[in-house]
């Protein structure tokens, strides 16, 4: 993968993940409880309809993590375009240390909050974030951002 390939990708992803935190911390803004229900529901396995998101601080929890997730996506952009775009390995080391860091704490706290399948769930964001990092073929040459 050229090095092009892979801010433009990278930059595709931060918009993912954007909208992922933005779509959480709208659920509870605009009360679309039936999308976070389906959401925990689905990261709490079985799919059973038994999570509840009229406590506070189920919902709470879920803004800060939207927007925390958002702000998480808006810092990966800035990331891959003013640092990865022009000095690949430096931007190549602070994206994988942030995305690595996430992925094993988030996995590992899912796990011991008896969501197993939430830590399985975040491959949808790392694994696509982790290729262009890994498979980029940096030439030396910095990108038009």
């Amino acid at each position: 993968m050229s090095h092009e390939t892979a801010v433009t990708w990278l930059k595709a992803v931060s918009i993912y993940i954007i909208v992922a935190g933005l779509g959480f911390a709208g659920a509870i803004i605009l009360g679309a409880d039936i999308l976070l229900a389906w959401f925990l529901d689905l990261a709490i396995w079985p799919l059973d309809g038994a999570q509840r998101t009229d406590l506070t601080e189920i919902r709470m929890l879920t803004a800060i993590a939207g927007g925390l997730t958002a702000g998480l996506g808006v810092m990966q952009w800035l990331i891959t375009t003013l640092v990865y775009a022009r000095d690949p390995e430096t931007g190549r080391k602070i994206l994988l240390a942030g995305i690595i860091i996430w992925f094993v704490v988030d996995g590992a706290g899912s796990i011991a909050a008896g969501a197993p399948f939430n830590a399985a769930l975040n491959l949808v964001f790392f694994v696509p974030f982790v290729i262009p990092l890994l498979a980029a073929r940096p030439d030396g040459a910095r990108v038009a951002t």
